[in-house]
């Protein structure tokens, strides 16, 4: 051992004495390894082994920790040397860390020999086009278009490339030509295993492809992994992009895999902040604008404070800055005093005082370049912490055509991943289920023995094994995103953006030279840069009207309308406030706090189940499991195990008796498996308008397993089979036959049939409701009604967990104690069946109760005031006892009273108040999705109403527009499914107030403003006009019919209404009833149409309501609605309304109306065909045939498109509308056309147009041309 200690010590001394020596700690500590385990392997040393594994043990927690301080040590050398020299940017330090390392380039890199050939007005293809008809003997190598415009040709040898030159110059075609600039290459490498880092993986690169033509230290120092981004969408952003952004700052995340979380408290109009959490650990990351102009104090201000709350952690910021400093290198000619310079010195005070890092480096290329100059005015800070992460800062200025170049960071990590990438899920409904049958069958045989002898546990998990396994083989997984590259790109963008960089770079080189020619650079620049953007948005617009036509009629609620309904994308979790009011920092401790909100502790001690004796469980049936499987919806979102309701209907397809026997032992068992107790909680926002900051603004989904949900199915079932007739009558949530509907009425009959003068209504609210139920209580409960598989129950409500994950699949599990999962099978029917205690023991104290699941109406009769309140105070203390009882609190902020029946002094509200809880009193009350005033009335609602129409049609104008979008079909979808339905929802419970002229004209305005998303007709077409268009039953009959209907269906009767009598329904079935329904909605709407003082030129052409039901073909558009409405681009009706000088025709009729355009007016002769259309013009001027053009197939095709044709011209005829002065006269003349001549009745005069004369044949020529 003497020996060994002199060798260390020699080494010691040897690195103290040549200090100048590489030395390389790691391997150094590598080394002592070695020789340690040398010494305690060796024979000749009698050593116990256990001895030696715990020294082993030891030594790696040593070597772990000296190579963190290895690494913290060389940075910390570093600083040191830096800080004794001078203050610094942080490139200057990297350059400095860097010293000695860098390698001379190796001259021995493949030339290559290649020219840029360029057009003044002619793209690559034409280049080509003609250079291929060139006849040479030079050997090309290969010919491709340059991405900054222009053609390659390339070469293998330099001669060859001279005799290519020497051909295009004798072309004499006006053609550049340039030299080649040499692009690194780029590289897409996948199926790379996750344990490599970056440099095993260059080192593997340059061993397996370039080691003879380089240097390996060259090719590394050049060498840099980056990851490779698909569907790079320029507008807006991809849906699965996540965006934070303010007025006038954002952060953009494109990287699924990172998790990203907004950090509410530092939101400005001007600046945004984000938590991310990647590969690269965890970091803030800060958006800051500052506006030119405004003063920089609240900037600096903002600046400090960020620093206090995250200068110890990682945090970058990026800023436009719009100023100047020397401190982040800004090029400025002579520092004069400008504002900028005055801003920069603020922001310099800020860095300095704080000891920010900044990133900004010596750069030929400015960060801002535009037309109005260029400067230096984006800033990049960081913390120290994040400063070692940061390799290289750069500014790119080919990269985008933004006034603003792109600023490049590159960031060197090792990647530690603390647990695998999330289960993705499957493609089920393009995956391979032949093929899913074969690999399951497979996995079967194989292990179909050891099934049968495991225990349940054992048993579900081999069954998810196995169907996981065949899975993988059969279906793809899910990306998140598809991977297509930018429909909307074409050849045309590439060529444009490549010219508006040129002028750009040729403006910025005269600015740079204070060079002649600016003016006309900086112009041509512009130009170029808004046909850019012009181009641009045509071409998406026509991607978009493409994506319509072909996705958006073929499936009316397809992926068009979730995108206009906004149902895709992922909601960005901010930070959210905890209970002792401060906010939460980094991912992990939103999640915690969100679990810990939604899922408290059970405080209590648990109380002894009263069990009932004697019980014995009864063995599953297969007919059981079927029952079951067949209720599963396919469609939803799985459980942790990835596997979806469609294939555990597979599953049971092809081996039934494995599912019924796992079933069977679980019952046999009692036994309810842990990992079918396991959620996946997810999050969703209430509503947009709520404060995302507040946790209850959220709520949670639990995402539990299907076949666990199978189980809880058959657990239901059974118990559900021994309980009626005990269940409460006033329960109308999670009950089969009923729903919001049923309980109004039942609210109404008690409020119109109580005999006391006054009725009020306690609205009670539950905080968490099924969250917060006591799992002892429940099991109680359970135990009362005789459960025979209480022991099942048990293991149910046990060892229950929840976890939160984020996209990179980490989790923060947290153990549950109380509640039932939202989202479970037995969630429902457990709140319902506690929740009967509570009903039946208010209905013992009087009350009259409506419950629908944890909305509770408690309706409180009395002749007096003093009744009111005693006998509500009564009512919410049983209420108060029973939530007590069971864990659940009543939620006094959300909870009101309201009266129904009857007037009080609005002065002196009602006081209802039990056990420190007062209820507040209200005027008006949401209560199941329908707004209710004092005295049951509805004309709120109804109010209120048209503001959820119209919020829920703006979408719509996105898909439906004057000359594209959905048809017909589609259209009256949407109209009857989405627009109809959400206006008359409970119209069975407010259809009284249709009874008023109020409330009709309210309904109607709700149904004009969905009438005028979906018709392409101006905006002036009366509503009773657009109703006959759209050709359904107008809103306030289809209430009348839904209201019928409903009352109909519960045997109550329906003469009150007013559409038909009880009488006429007698023996009549559901159809039958509907259809006479129909009938007399019709013939009262045709009645009213007759009579209508509004939309009589539509009246002409469409006289019967029912026309647009039965004739399939007839949809009109907006220039076949212009003469069909009498109401558009003509000028009477712009006269009628001051939007046009004169009522006259360009033909010279007096007015220019729809009947003059259809039939009279010259100028349209060539497109009018009469016969055709069925109309016939009588000696009167009476017109004959003008609902055979509605009626007729043929003829209405061609009515619109003369239409079309019409109102085309009309815009071509714009340039006409000047004036035409005949030579020899100063008098303007106006030219009419002759329908029997086929010319200008002038058309022998000589015309003078745009001081050149012009003959009659010309100009009608270039009039009829469209020219």
């Amino acid at each position: 051992m003497g020996t060994r200690r002199s060798s260390v010590s020699s080494k010691r001394s040897r690195l103290d004495d040549d200090s100048n020596e590489e030395f390389d700690e790691v391997e150094h500590v590598k080394a002592i390894k070695d020789d340690l385990l040398k010494i305690l392997f060796n024979e000749a040393n009698k050593c116990n082994k256990g001895a030696i594994e715990q020294i082993l043990n030891r030594f790696e927690d040593l070597e772990l920790v000296t190579m963190r301080l290895i690494r913290d040590n060389s940075f910390l050398e570093g600083r040191i040397k830096e800080m004794k020299k001078y203050s610094t940017t942080g490139e200057e330090i990297r350059n400095q860390k860097e010293g000695g390392l860098v390698v001379p380039v190796s001259n021995n890199v493949v030339k290559s020999y290649a020219i840029v050939v360029k057009g003044k007005d002619e793209n690559a293809s034409k280049i080509k086009e003609k250079l291929m008809k060139v006849e040479t003997d030079a050997k090309i190598q290969a010919v491709k278009q340059s991405r900054a415009g222009g053609l390659v040709i390339q070469t293998t040898n330099e001669k060859d490339l001279n005799k290519i030159k020497d051909q295009i110059n004798k072309q004499e075609q006006g053609w550049t030509i340039e030299e080649a600039r040499r692009r690194d290459p780029t590289l897409l490498v996948y199926d790379v295993p996750e344990k490599i880092d970056n440099e095993e993986f260059a080192k593997e690169v340059y061993k397996k492809n370039v080691a003879a033509l380089m240097g390996e230290e060259e090719f590394i120092k050049e060498f840099r992994v980056e990851p490779y981004e698909w569907k790079q969408n320029v507008r807006g952003m991809p849906l699965h992009f996540r965006v934070i952004s303010s007025k006038k700052a954002a952060i953009v995340v494109n990287d699924e895999s990172i998790e990203v979380m907004e950090v509410g408290e530092f939101r400005r109009e001007w600046a945004v902040c984000a938590w991310l959490k990647g590969d690269f650990g965890e970091c803030v990351v800060c958006s800051l604008y500052c506006v030119y102009g405004e003063g920089m104090e609240d900037k600096a201000a903002y600046l400090e404070e960020l620093w206090r709350k995250f200068g110890r952690l990682k945090m970058l910021v990026g800023l436009d800055a719009n100023a100047v400093s020397p401190l982040w290198h800004s090029k400025w000619e002579g520092w004069r005093e400008d504002e900028r310079v005055v801003r920069g010195r603020v922001l310099e005070e800020v860095i300095l005082r704080e000891g920010i890092a900044v990133l900004n480096s010596p750069s030929d290329e400015y960060t801002y370049s535009g037309p109005g100059g260029q400067s230096d005015i984006d800033v990049t800070l960081c913390t120290d912490g994040f400063l070692g992460l940061v390799r290289k800062w750069c500014v790119r200025d080919e990269v985008s055509c933004s006034d603003h170049n792109l600023i490049e960071l590159e960031l060197g990590y090792h990647i530690d991943r603390d647990c695998g990438p999330p289960p993705g899920g499957w493609v089920v409904c393009e995956g391979d289920w032949p093929k899913f049958d074969a690999c399951f069958l497979d996995e079967v045989f194989c292990v179909e023995r050891e099934f049968a002898l495991l225990d349940a546990e054992g048993m579900v998990e081999l069954m998810t094994k196995m169907v996981r396994r065949a899975g993988d083989r059969s279906f793809k997984v899910n990306r998140g995103h598809s991977n297509r590259r930018v429909r909307w790109w074409n050849e045309r963008l590439g060529d444009l953006r490549a010219r508006c960089r040129r002028s750009r770079r040729v403006y910025q080189r005269l600015r740079r030279h204070n060079a002649e020619g600016q003016d006309a650079a900086r112009a041509r620049y512009i130009e170029e840069w808004n046909e850019y953007k012009n181009e641009i948005r045509k071409a998406k617009e026509e991607d978009w009207r493409r994506f319509v036509d072909r996705v958006g009629n073929v499936d009316p609620w397809g992926g068009v309308y979730k995108i206009i309904r906004g149902r895709k994308g992922r909601i960005c979790m901010g930070a959210v406030r905890k209970d002792n009011g401060e906010m939460t920092v980094g991912w992990e401790d939103t999640a915690s706090a969100l679990l810990n909100e939604f899922f408290p502790p059970d405080e209590k001690v648990r109380d002894e189940v009263r069990l009932v004796g004697g019980a014995r469980m009864e063995p599953v049936t297969e007919e059981e499991v079927e029952v079951a499987v067949k209720r599963i919806n396919g469609k939803k979102a799985p459980g942790l195990d990835g596997i979806k309701g469609d294939i555990v209907k597979r599953v049971w397809a092809l081996r039934p008796d494995l599912m019924h026997r796992m079933y069977e032992q679980c019952v046999l068992e009692g036994t309810f498996p842990r990992e079918w107790k396991k959620a996946n909680v997810v999050v969703l926002l209430k509503s947009p308008d709520k404060d995302r900051a507040e946790i209850r603004s959220y709520r949670p989904i639990c995402l539990l397993s299907v076949f666990g949900k199978v189980m809880e199915r058959i657990m239901v079932n059974r118990l559900l089979g021994g309980l009626e007739g005990s269940m409460s009558d006033c329960q109308y949530g999670f009950t089969v036959g009923r729903g919001t509907e049923d309980a109004w009425l039942k609210v109404m009959d008690v409020v119109e049939g109580s005999a006391c003068k006054y009725v009020l209504g306690m609205f009670i609210d539950f905080k968490g409701a099924f969250d917060f139920l006591r799992w002892c209580r429940i099991l109680d409960v359970l135990g009362a009604v005789g459960c025979r598989e209480i022991e099942l129950w048990k293991s149910y409500f046990c060892e229950r967990k929840v976890c939160y994950r984020n996209a990179r699949g980490e989790m923060v599990w947290k153990d549950v104690s109380r509640g039932c999962p939202q989202g479970s099978i037995c969630g429902p029917f457990v709140w319902n069946l506690c929740m009967n205690e509570l009903l039946r023991g208010l209905g013992e104290l009087g009350a009259q109760v409506v419950a629908y699941a944890d909305d509770l109406l408690v309706l409180v009769e009395g002749n007096s005031r003093r009744d009111l309140e005693s006998r509500g105070s009564e009512y919410l203390g049983a209420v108060l006892n029973w939530g007590r009882h069971y864990g659940v609190e009543v939620s006094a902020t959300k909870s009101s009273t309201l009266i129904l029946k009857g007037t009080l002094s609005s002065t002196r509200p009602v006081l209802v108040k039990a056990q420190g809880i007062s209820l507040k009193s209200d005027k008006k009350v949401k209560y199941l999705g329908i707004h209710v005033e004092e005295r049951l009335k509805f004309g709120n609602h109804l109010k209120l109403l048209r503001k959820k129409i119209v919020d829920v049609a703006s979408g719509l104008r996105r898909v439906i527009r004057d000359d594209w979008g959905l048809g017909r079909t589609a259209i009256k979808t949407i109209f009857n499914g989405l627009l109809m339905a959400c206006a008359l929802y409970g119209s069975s419970v407010w259809w009284k107030t249709l009874r008023t002229g109020k409330g009709v004209r309210l309904l109607n305005t709700c149904e004009r403003a969905g009438l005028l998303v979906c018709l392409r007709v101006c905006r002036t077409v009366s509503t009773d006009a657009m109703e006959v268009l759209m050709g359904v039953l107008p809103w306030r009959h289809q209430a009348l019919l839904r209201t019928v209907m409903f009352l109909r269906s519960r045997g109550r009767p329906v003469g009150l209404v007013g559409v038909v009598e009880d009488r006429e329904l007698e023996d009549l079935g559901r159809s039958g009833v509907r259809d006479l329904l129909r009938d007399r909605l019709f013939a009262r709407w045709q009645r009213e149409w007759d009579g209508s003082e509004t939309g009589r030129v539509l009246y002409c052409f469409v006289p019967d309501v029912e026309t647009v039901r039965r004739c399939k073909w007839f949809w009109v558009g907006m220039h076949e609605g212009y003469i069909m409405t009498g109401q558009g681009s003509m000028n009477a009706w712009l006269h009628d309304r001051g939007l046009s000088e004169s009522p006259e025709c360009e033909c010279g009729a007096p007015r220019e109306d729809w009947m003059h355009v259809l039939v009279e007016c010259v100028l349209y002769e060539d497109l009018r065909d009469l016969e055709a259309m069925g109309l016939v013009v009588e000696n009167d001027g009476e017109i004959n045939g003008l609902r055979e053009i509605v009626m007729n197939e043929e003829s209405f095709k061609t009515y619109v498109e003369f239409a079309r044709n019409v109102f085309a011209r009309r815009v071509r005829m714009v340039p006409l509308l000047t004036p035409v002065r005949l030579s020899g006269s100063s008098d303007p003349a106006y030219l009419s056309w002759s329908s029997s001549a086929g010319l200008f009745s002038q058309s022998n005069c000589s015309l003078m147009a745009a001081g050149s004369p012009v003959s009659c044949v010309e100009l009608k020529n270039w009039y009829r041309g469209g020219r």
